[in-house]
């Protein structure tokens, strides 16, 4: 008789969110969040916690963390001159991966010497400045205190655990991509457990006038998403940690869980680079790769990670885009080699009174021909018509 599919042992493919703890603008905690969401609160406030700066780009609103200031150093073997020079982000992680490891019923001392691994989401640490550049440290702590390198590799330190341990920075989507490297690698058996942790803090006006310049932060400091109303994203800091555990595991454990995560692809993207990044280009059909087996060259990983990748369809672009700004509007550009991606950037981004001159043009019939016009626009202001001033002249070639 066959056994019914719901008594089968599990596969072990699946991974459970066993843990969580986090805390949020206006909330202590995940459940202080949760109440706050459920009850419409808006939890975007208007006030100087942050900075006192009066600038008209930067919105008023974001949303702030309590008890940045606050850290048990003793508790966590922090020395506390460390403590002093330590980037925010690094005490909070620290904090929020200790509740959740108890949140998933461990004992966080009995993780000593396990397989555990450590992957942390973050982008930026706006307290770097004040805390590495302004604060002069003769001791040396201000460099490790700020290096997020060291905001995965502290928590493995402090757990002694032994598994991979690094830190994932994709912009926007650095935590969400964190936690798919910690699936995969508990997929592949690099490590039995896994903490996933991501932590973004508002600390500096000037990063929220960055973002405000870009078009992507909304003046009045509300989202709005999905309206038609909507005129950008607000900033706001957060710092929230998980405790992954293989299924098989977790249903040993008989332990209520909160999600669980199977096997997917993520992919994020600002609108912004959307628009000013087209269709990737496809890559060389010569591209070789030694690092990888040849018969995964065309999967999409490694189409995607490879240098030739993001130079021809990411950073050229995204520079050109930056530098074509500050072009002057009365000016006069040379366009001096063709390039399909940058020549529609070109089109989109200069100002409507910059005269831009191509020397060449890709598929141009006589290459010569189109030189020598857009010399004569160059020298003279105006294009001539190089078929009345420049002939073509037959020699008869004898044998």
């Amino acid at each position: 008789m066959p056994v019914s599919t719901d008594t089968q042992p599990p596969t072990g493919d699946d991974v459970v969110i066993s843990g969580i703890a986090g805390c949020f603008p206006e909330s202590e905690n995940v459940y202080e969040f949760r109440d706050n969401l459920f009850n419409k609160v808006d939890m975007v406030t208007n006030d100087g916690r942050r900075w006192k700066l009066d600038h008209t780009d930067i919105p008023v609103r974001t949303g702030k963390l309590h008890n940045i200031d606050k850290f048990d150093a003793s508790f966590f073997s922090v020395h506390y001159k460390q403590a002093q020079s330590m980037d925010p982000q690094s005490r909070m992680l620290l904090e929020k991966t200790y509740e959740a490891i108890v949140d998933a019923g461990v004992n966080p001392g009995l993780l000593k010497g396990q397989n555990t691994g450590v992957f942390v989401g973050t982008s930026m640490s706006e307290s770097e400045q004040a805390l590495y550049y302004d604060k002069i440290q003769n001791n040396g702590l201000g460099v490790i205190g700020c290096s997020r390198a060291l905001l995965s590799n502290r928590l493995s330190y402090w757990l002694g655990v032994h598994g991979p341990s690094y830190l994932v920075d994709t912009a926007c989507s650095s935590s969400l991509y964190a936690l798919e490297h910690a699936y995969r690698a508990m997929q592949a058996g690099l490590c039995d457990s896994a903490i996933v942790g991501g932590s973004n803090l508002c600390l500096h006006p000037y990063v929220s006038l960055g973002f405000y310049s870009l078009g992507v932060l909304s003046r009045e400091g509300i989202c709005r998403s999905f309206d038609r109303d909507g005129k950008g994203v607000e900033k706001f800091a957060t710092d929230n940690s998980m405790y992954l555990l293989g299924l098989v595991e977790i249903k040993i454990l008989s332990k209520e869980t909160f999600g669980v995560t199977q096997k997917k692809m993520f992919h994020v993207a600002s609108r912004r680079y959307q628009e000013l990044i087209p269709q990737p280009k496809p890559r060389s059909s010569r591209w070789v790769c030694s690092s990888v087996q040849p018969r995964t060259w065309n999967s999409p990983a490694v189409k995607y990670s490879s240098a030739e990748y993001h130079t021809n369809n990411l950073l050229n672009a995204v520079y050109f885009d930056e530098a074509s700004h500050q072009i002057p509007h009365n000016a006069i550009t040379i366009e001096i080699a063709p390039h399909g991606l940058l020549q529609a950037i070109l089109k989109r981004s200069l100002n409507e009174g910059i005269t831009n001159i191509a020397l060449t043009q890709r598929g141009h019939p006589d290459g010569t021909e189109f030189l020598l016009t857009a010399l004569g626009r160059c020298v003279y202001g105006f294009a001539y018509l190089m078929s009345y001033i420049w002939y073509v002249l037959y020699v008869e070639i004898k044998t």
